[in-house]
């Protein structure tokens, strides 16, 4: 008679009857391979510990834990550092600002963005600069900063939000709980938007709409706009690269840009920094901000507006012509300073409270970082305030 029987010799299996045996309990372990270990198991090819079933990273902050396992093997130091072979060349992924240094010999964003506008503007025939990524990428700044660098490459950029085309509101569909989807594709107006783009394109002049957040209405306020040939509409929104949402376009007529906040450090060797954390954080500061959104409500609302991105967002960034990190090495610390109050609002006890308790001892690993010195066209400034653009 055994005190456990225990099937599978994978890490919980294998150690808990360790723990047992020590403890003095017999353990009966059931394994249909051949060996221990489970998925981890590693077998020695010329002197090499080769993994079976792919490379295993152990992650953890916890010292306990670190000591605890460091008993049985010796763990090698590993940095995740992915590149990309492209035309005989090694590249950085995701992309970062070694990637465009090595690809165009550039070495900041504003350079990044020159390059940008350059691209487009070598391309006569394209008329809809297409910006989309996923939630507090920073969508509305980029596109003011890459009006700038059009207009300094001889065009006359007209930028367009994509929010402006919404149905209203009582039309809005529905999500599975009943509530507003204003993720959703069905939420813009396409007919209209598809019809005002082409009637542009062909040279006609065209009011374009307003859309009125609190009165859930579009208007029209006498925006009339009228292409000629030197003219660019510059369209942000999270729908940018669905080919959907501007089916009626010509497809040489359209040059799509995909911007994301990719984190590039990590909090120390076995644990990285989520980008989803860093998106979070700046749409917290913000909202807080600009909607008098709490801490609470948007904690509450981002599992719905990640699923929102994984259904609407992320299975067309591989469409687009271009992408840009907007990420920055020190904003965390910056917005340390604004999110540390809002996350010590939400109290012990209600349903966001354990993950506000998470992102503030995340936040500890930052020194704060004023403001003052951040520039007014910063991508960060969208977040915290003070930009020189009307975001």
């Amino acid at each position: 008679m055994y005190d456990y029987i225990i099937v599978g010799s994978g890490l919980y299996g294998a150690i808990f009857a360790h723990e047992a045996m020590k403890a003095g309990k017999s353990c009966l372990v059931v394994e249909r391979r051949s060996h221990i270990g489970g998925n981890i198991y590693t077998k020695e090819m010329e002197g090499i510990q080769v993994h079976q079933y792919g490379a295993h990273i152990f992650h953890t902050s916890n010292k306990e834990v670190w000591d605890y396992i460091g008993q049985f093997a010796t763990f090698n130091r590993y940095t995740n550092c992915p590149v990309a072979y492209y035309k005989g060349q090694m590249y950085n992924m995701p992309f970062n600002m070694n990637t465009f240094s090595k690809m165009w010999g550039i070495r900041t964003p504003e350079e990044a963005q020159q390059k940008i506008a350059e691209q487009i503007a070598e391309r006569k025939q394209v008329k809809f600069v297409l910006i989309a990524g996923p939630s507090s990428s920073g969508k509305t700044t980029f596109c003011n900063r890459l009006s700038i660098q059009l207009s300094a490459h001889g065009l006359t950029p007209h930028p367009i939000s994509l929010d402006n085309y919404y149905v209203n509101r009582v039309d809005t569909p529905r999500d599975e709980n009943g509530d507003y989807d204003f993720e959703c594709l069905e939420a813009l107006d396409i007919e209209l938007l598809n019809r005002d783009m082409t009637a542009l394109l062909n040279g006609e002049r065209v009011e374009l709409p307003y859309f009125n957040f609190k009165t859930g209405k579009r208007e029209y306020k006498g925006n009339f706009i009228q292409m000629k040939e030197i003219d660019v509409l510059v369209l942000e929104g999270i729908h940018g690269l669905n080919e959907k949402l501007t089916w009626s376009l010509p497809s040489e007529s359209k040059f799509r840009i995909y911007i994301s906040a990719l984190t590039q450090i990590n909090v120390d060797e076995h644990n990285r920094i989520p980008t989803t954390d860093g998106r979070l954080i700046r749409r917290m500061v913000r909202d807080s901000r600009t909607r008098a959104t709490s801490a609470k409500e948007t904690i509450a609302m981002w599992p719905s507006v990640r699923r929102g991105e994984d259904r609407n967002i992320f299975p067309n960034q591989e469409k687009a012509d271009v992408m840009f990190n907007s990420a920055l090495v020190y904003e965390l610390s910056v917005l340390k300073l604004y999110a540390e109050p809002l996350l010590f609002q939400i109290e012990e006890g209600e349903p966001e409270y354990q993950e506000a308790k998470r992102l503030l001892k995340f936040l500890d690993y930052f020194v704060g970082v004023p403001i003052e010195d951040i520039p007014k066209n910063s991508i960060l400034r969208e977040f915290v305030g003070g930009s020189c653009f009307d975001v």
